[in-house]
């Protein structure tokens, strides 16, 4: 009877990703490495960016396959948007959608309903501000041709290899306020919050590309000899 009464709770309980704060924290910092003329684009709209990410929840979703799919769909549908010259305010809505599935899939404890997943994610939030988007540059050759399904898997399995030091970390010290800005479970975080934003700047330069804007002022992709 226990165990039937402990299934029950735990079915009932919520699921936790990347909190709202958490996610816009990763969409503003990404932003600033978009290409100068998306960013003009989008100079406008940036709520709306803001609240398509929040109409996406992890509950729309059954499993991060799901989401790998979601996000270059979701993609696919921006390079159709500005394409058709459709209303900015709208193509800025789809944007949200997609960063926030990119979140979704780089968050360790998707889709579970534990004691880590709720804890992990206040104690992310918590730290939020010591979080820096360390950005790499990728080469242009290499943005043309690393598609998005690569991009997308790459950054779930880096998520579900940190999780695992993320679980060892609370093995060890009992839950996130033990945690020092040395453990495991914060490195983790922060390279998840950095790898988050580098593969939404990546993902939107390549839209932009695509759309045949200039990459001038991108952070994110090298051109020529940079």
């Amino acid at each position: 009877m226990k165990k039937i009464v402990l299934i029950f709770i735990l079915c009932s309980l919520p699921l936790f990703g990347w909190s709202d704060l958490t996610v816009n924290y990763m969409i503003v910092n990404a932003y600033k490495t978009f290409p100068e003329g998306l960013r003009l684009y989008l100079e406008n709209n940036k709520k709306d960016i803001l609240n398509g990410a929040k109409s996406v929840k992890e509950s729309d979703f059954s499993s991060k396959k799901e989401i790998e799919a979601f996000v270059c769909m979701e993609k696919k549908i921006i390079e159709r948007m500005i394409k058709n010259r459709q209303k900015i305010k709208k193509i800025a809505y789809e944007f949200g959608r997609m960063f926030k599935g990119i979140a979704i899939l780089s968050y360790p404890f998707s889709f579970e309903k534990s004691f880590y997943s709720k804890d992990y994610n206040n104690y992310t939030e918590y730290k939020l501000e010591k979080f820096i988007f360390a950005f790499k540059k990728v080469n242009i050759t290499n943005l043309k041709s690393n598609n998005c399904e690569n991009l997308v898997k790459s950054l779930y399995r880096k998520s579900r290899e940190l999780r695992v030091r993320i679980v060892n970390d609370y093995k060890i010290y009992g839950n996130s306020s033990q945690f020092d800005d040395l453990s495991a479970a914060f490195g983790s975080a922060s390279l998840l919050f950095s790898d988050s934003c580098l593969t939404m700047s990546i993902l939107s330069a390549d839209i932009w590309l695509k759309a045949n804007g200039s990459l001038s002022g991108c952070l994110t992709v090298k051109r020529g000899n940079e």
